[in-house]
């Protein structure tokens, strides 16, 4: 509670101008957090769309390039193969090392003549009888020595093609059978650069590309594939749909984008893996300078505003400062506005309530109250100067937006309290003169609080000719608003009511305000109060009324004070019954009065 209330002085303690410098810094801030959540709640799901699109479509063309490179390589391996020069010679037999060199140089220029077409990426091709090594094209002498020598275990007896890596070369393995009797005669090895494949997969960075047979071996990797260990890739790519982008989570990458096209050709499978933290990066860039600019941007709207509000706050500041001097009351000034705008309008409005309260005061109030001085210091000790000046605010506020009807009615309220006070010679008035004086009191509270206290009025038509002392219940009236409903937040109601029991008048005046404390009940009727009271000029409060009367009736008699913190408060005030001569009817009012 207390924090709650420190919170609410601070920001009541707030000036107007820092409270709109502060108001356009936090309308900057939350712009710019807008900006942010939008772009990156937008921007991430297409660009998300965008990228699996496109690593599907780099997908497919990987895989067409692939398949048109391994196309080649089939039918340079076929062509060759089956090539009737190369299949003669193979099949030609040999008596001496002479003959054989003989046939070897051969099939050597055959190999030359007929792999001149070739594609450049072929680097090397070895040539085997059924036996042993035969002949060789080396256009690289990066090789494994020993493709040397014959291997028989390497090679597919039917016939098919068989491809494998090593060493960083691709070798393409194929036995040769004879064309019409289809007898193998030998065997053949054509060996790649790695590179050559490499190079179709390396088509973006941060992406992770495998290239596996038909058998789920890894063929070709691209220079990152290391990071993603290749089973859990494997594992991945179970069950996924050709062709078709779908996030997944996989380490170390957390969620990724995988892809996997087959071609129908090979039956080999490209797949294709892409982090989403890539995908993103542009956004997060794009999100990181909108921050920076965005800050930028507040201070700069920071300063203009502070400079603005500076130029626009001096008539402002003017106003506030006449108005602290009235607050001394001096009421003999003007404020000096020049402008024509809403300032200027609200400066002239300020001097014309002046000019009015100025001859209220002192052609009405002052001039009546020098004629009967004696009469006043009566009337100091009923009505509250705070509650006058409270009143006189009141009317100040009013006439500021020109409320000339309700000044009025508040101003005819207070003369009547005045006229009461002062014309009345008579110490006792009766119970129906003191709801007048109530009346026209509660008409000027409820004028001040707009309406924010209900009343309610119910006294018994038996004692309204009752004779009492004058101004007895006026003071706990107002103490019901200084006390109870003033400041509680909300609407507040007030009932006051009067009976007669047994030749005792009682009237309770009830509020459901913010109520008091023992400590506060206790200070009411401390027996120095009514000189601090009288002091501070805070009116006649409970301690006179009921010193009052005391006074007049005896010990017997007085006030009663009930009262809970949050709850209300109920004052009864017991006094002995003097009729007067005078009938009367039922005086009994419903809220708003």
């Amino acid at each position: 509670m207390k924090i709650a209330n420190r919170i609410a002085l601070f920001r009541s303690s707030i000036s107007f101008k820092r409270k709109m410098i502060f108001l356009m810094m936090f309308t900057l801030v939350g712009v710019v957090i807008l900006i942010e959540v939008v772009i990156y709640n937008v921007s991430i799901p297409l660009q998300m769309k965008s990228a699996m699109n496109e690593n599907t479509q780099d997908v497919k063309y990987i895989s067409d390039r692939l398949d048109m490179a391994i196309s080649n390589t089939d039918w340079f391996m076929n062509s060759l193969t089956m090539d009737a020069e190369v299949q003669q010679i193979l099949k030609n037999p040999y008596t001496s090392s002479l003959e054989e060199n003989l046939l070897n140089f051969d099939l050597e220029q055959v190999l030359n003549s007929k792999s001149i077409l070739a594609t450049d990426k072929i680097e090397n091709i070895f040539i085997y009888d059924t036996q042993k090594y035969r002949s060789s094209i080396l256009n690289s002498h990066d090789f494994d020595i020993g493709y040397l020598h014959l291997n028989k275990n390497s090679y597919n007896s039917e016939g098919n093609i068989d491809w494998k890596v090593e060493a960083g070369k691709v070798y393409i393995n194929r036995a040769i059978r004879d064309r019409k009797s289809l007898k193998l005669i030998g065997y053949m090895t054509v060996s790649l650069n790695l590179g050559y494949f490499q190079e179709m997969i390396n088509t973006a960075t941060k992406r992770y590309t495998y290239i596996v047979n038909e058998n789920g071996q890894l063929m070709i990797g691209n220079g990152d594939a290391s990071v993603v260990d290749f089973s859990q890739v494997m594992e991945k790519a179970k069950g996924l749909t050709p062709n078709m982008s779908e996030i997944i989570t996989i380490a170390p990458l957390e969620e990724a984008i995988i892809v996997m096209n087959t071609s129908h050709l090979t039956l080999w499978s490209t797949i294709s893996i892409v982090p989403l933290s890539q995908v993103a990066s542009e956004t997060r860039l794009i999100s990181k300078w909108i921050i920076g600019i965005g800050i930028v941007g507040v201070f700069i709207g920071t300063l203009i505003t502070w400079i603005s509000f500076q130029h626009l706050m001096r008539p402002l500041e003017e106003l506030i400062r006449v108005m602290k001097q009235v607050d001394q009351d001096n009421f003999d000034l003007q404020v000096n506005i020049s402008q024509n705008d809403e300032f200027g309008r609200l400066g002239k409005s300020f001097n014309r309530m002046m000019n009015r309260i100025n001859y209220l005061v002192s052609e009405v109030y002052i001039k009546e109250l020098s004629w009967k001085e004696a009469e006043y210091k009566a009337l100091k000790a009923q009505i509250n100067p705070h509650f006058l000046y409270n009143t006189l605010e009141t009317i100040r506020y009013l006439a500021e937006f020109d409320e000339q009807e309700k000044i009025m009615t508040i101003t005819i309220a207070l003369g009547r309290l005045f006229k009461a006070s002062i014309d009345n010679k008579n110490d006792y008035s009766s119970v129906r003169d003191e709801l007048v004086y109530i009346d026209a009191y509660l008409k000027i509270q409820n004028t001040r609080f707009q309406d924010k206290v209900d009343v309610y009025i119910n006294v018994d038509d038996v004692i309204m000719e009752s004779m009492i002392p004058r101004f007895i219940l006026q003071p706990l009236v107002e103490n019901a608003f200084v006390h109870g409903l003033e400041n509680k937040i909300g609407k507040g109601s007030l009932m006051i009511k009067g009976w007669a029991a047994q030749e005792t008048i009682h009237f309770q005046i009830e509020d459901d305000g913010i109520g008091m404390t023992l400590v506060t009940l206790d200070e009411l009727f401390r027996m120095d109060r009514s000189a601090q009271e009288e002091k501070k000029g805070t009116g006649t409060g409970f301690l006179n009324v009921h010193n009052r009367i005391k006074m007049l009736y005896g010990d017997g008699y007085g006030l009663t004070i009930q009262s809970s913190p949050n709850v209300g408060t109920i004052v009864e005030a017991q006094m002995p019954m003097i009729h007067s001569e005078k009938g009367g009817s039922s005086h009994a009012q419903g809220s708003n009065n």
